[in-house]
């Protein structure tokens, strides 16, 4: 919004104003017989027009209608992203920003399951809104599937350039920008934040679907950069594909007390994250997730980038756009700080003392 608090008035200058002081006398003598000749009728015709009334001195209702028109953003999300408080702190930044759902704006909210993205999102699209916003990559793919023109701001995607999303991090290339959020060497610090809990431990499975709720091409540069991690810590990394909640069961029930858990910031995953904590619980093992809501709701720890940052930020880029700035002028952004979040009564139940050099990393703790 352009500030005119210190507008001065304009008045005209110049050539204008030696123009008038120039008038010759007989044409300033002119301009007073054509006000005296003039200048009542000109005050009964103003009166007149005034008690027309407004109908026929200002814009129909209608046309004041359109241009105080309210701006409509719509959202896709998932239920950890409801759950784990990020659309609670998109709609709290838009709220400091003055964008006030029902007042200033509109926004219309949906949260997908697997199985009703391309739904949403394509009824999400129809409305026509003048911003879409994205949680992960998959729903952010969705969208971008179906507009090219709706400017898309986009919360935890894995890899927008991989994905296509753009062609630069610095000046978006096409109608998306957003905010990145994870970095491979997310999976190397969770090794080690397991090998720190369990000094003995050699074997550690990560659980995926690379299917349905991940880029295939993320999946590939985590496990490069992980497995490289693995072998320096002498540690056996074992990817095991679950695409139904039978094979999560089999998965994890496979797993000993000895061993350790990866589980895949996937939308499959995510879905079903109280079969994947509860399964864990049961077999006594220590797993690591990459989303703070899964240790509020009982599992051990979390590793993630801060997860309420980006749907706030997400909330600064979108309160632009509606003021005129343009997709190519918001670079995408990464991640910068990163949290663990642990649950000692998790702890406490599967018999972990949890290493003083492990709780001094904490954020945030579950007692």
């Amino acid at each position: 919004m352009n500030d005119r608090s210190n507008r001065s008035d304009v008045r005209p200058q110049g050539n204008y104003s030696r123009a008038m002081v120039s008038l010759e006398a007989d044409d300033q003598r002119k301009v007073s017989q054509f006000r005296q000749r003039y200048g009542n009728a000109l005050m009964r015709r103003r009166r007149f027009l005034t008690a027309l009334g407004s109908a026929a001195v200002f814009p129909p209702v209608v046309a004041t209608s359109q241009q105080l028109k309210v701006p409509l953003v719509a959202m896709l999300a998932d239920d950890p992203a409801a759950k784990s408080g990020g659309v609670d702190a998109f709609q709290g930044k838009l709220r400091e920003l003055g964008w006030i759902d029902g007042s200033t704006m509109r926004l219309e909210l949906r949260l997908s399951k697997v199985q009703d993205k391309s739904t949403l999102a394509e009824e999400l699209v129809n409305l026509a809104p003048d911003v879409l916003v994205s949680a992960g990559t998959v729903l952010t793919a969705s969208l971008a599937k179906r507009t090219e023109q709706i400017p898309i701001v986009f919360i935890n995607a894995s890899n927008p350039l991989g994905s296509g999303f753009s062609e630069s991090l610095a000046k978006p290339t096409r109608n998306l920008t957003g905010f990145v959020s994870f970095d491979p060497a997310m999976g190397g610090k969770m090794l080690q934040l397991l090998k720190d809990l369990k000094p003995n431990i050699h074997d550690v499975t990560w659980i995926l679907n690379s299917e349905v709720g991940s880029d295939q091409r993320v999946v590939n540069i985590f496990q490069t950069a992980t497995d490289q991690f693995a072998k320096e810590l002498n540690i056996h990394l074992k990817w095991v594909e679950v695409r139904s909640t039978a094979e999560i069961e089999t998965a994890i029930k496979g797993l000993s007390s000895a061993e350790g858990l990866i589980v895949n910031p996937d939308q499959f995953l995510s879905s079903n994250f109280r079969l994947v904590i509860d399964l864990a619980a049961a077999q006594k093992v220590p797993a690591i997730y990459f989303w703070a809501g899964f240790v509020t709701q009982g599992g051990l720890m979390a590793y993630t980038s801060d997860f309420e940052v980006p749907f706030r930020s997400a909330a600064g880029y979108v309160a632009q756009l509606l003021r005129g700035t343009r997709v190519d002028q918001l670079p995408i952004q990464l991640p910068t700080t990163f949290d663990l979040h642990l649950n000692l009564v998790t702890a406490r139940s599967l018999s972990l003392e949890i290493p003083r050099q492990v709780l001094v990393q904490a954020r945030r703790i579950v007692e």
